[in-house]
């Protein structure tokens, strides 16, 4: 029988303007994301991206469930997003420029 472990499955705060692994499915695994917080700690707009790469693909336009989305200064993005993830797959993360911290909870399925 599987075992789930509910947890943050990945946290970072990436540099500005680069696309940062946010979380990767280990082998033999899965994962089921339950929120995807962001939290921008900059007096200014920022504008991020959030991606899902099948099998580690490199990053590609079509991969993006989040692109050029502003948050407000000092404010933060939450969204409830339930999406599966097989095993080696990886989510992504961009931020126009640093201070913006990416989280994202759920279960993971071994």
């Amino acid at each position: 029988m599987p075992t789930k472990t509910y947890k943050r499955l990945g946290n970072v705060s990436p540099a500005a303007a680069t696309v940062t692994p946010l979380y990767s499915v280990p082998a033999a695994a899965a994962a089921l994301t339950s929120s995807l917080v962001i939290c921008n700690t900059n007096p200014a707009v920022v504008t991020v991206r959030v991606s899902h790469a099948a099998a580690a693909n490199p990053d590609a336009a079509v991969q993006y469930i989040y692109y050029d989305h502003e948050i407000d200064p000092n404010d933060t993005f939450i969204a409830t997003i339930g999406l599966t993830m097989a095993s080696i797959d990886v989510m992504r993360c961009y931020a126009s420029t640093t201070g913006v911290n990416f989280h994202l909870y759920g279960a993971e399925i071994t």
